[in-house]
């Protein structure tokens, strides 16, 4: 009798990584268009949106955006009204990146559908096989950050 458990390589591992950015890439460009906005803004928004505010320095950090870059996209994203500057609660002279609520209902309208799926695949797992594979992509995000830092 052959075995129910299917013997996952680290290949395999990389192979369903690689499909899954693909998959999201392309969600993220259908998404992008269909805001009227292009796929580097969107993932702006979405570290935006994830964290709730965040200063434009760290924004230019978390996505290795040169600051003169970030500079229009923010104000590309201002000027669309996607985003707002308030003043940093512990620093008068520093600002913070937030979402508008209206637009953060909007972004997450986009995104509803996928949000639906990838829910109903995590359902049909287990409890413990949740947390294996929530485990298993915190560390290759560690991995993955660790070794864009040691560029």
């Amino acid at each position: 009798m052959a075995d129910p458990v299917r013997e996952v390589t680290t290949q395999g591992l990389r192979t369903a990584l690689l499909d899954v950015r693909i998959e999201m890439a392309a969600i993220t460009h259908a998404v992008a268009r269909s805001a009227d906005l292009n796929d580097c803004d969107l993932s702006c928004l979405d570290i935006i949106h994830r964290e709730r505010q965040i200063s434009p320095t760290e924004l230019a950090r978390r996505t290795a955006i040169h600051a003169a870059t970030m500079t229009g996209i923010i104000r590309r994203l201002e000027e669309h009204g996607w985003i707002e500057r308030i003043a940093h609660p512990e620093d008068g002279r520093a600002v913070l990146l937030r979402m508008p609520r209206d637009r953060a209902l909007r972004l997450a309208a986009l995104y509803r559908d996928a949000n639906r799926r990838v829910d109903a695949a995590g359902q049909s797992r287990s409890p413990q096989e949740r947390e294996v594979v929530a485990t298993y992509l915190r560390d290759v995000r560690a991995a993955l950050h660790e070794s864009f830092q040691a560029r």
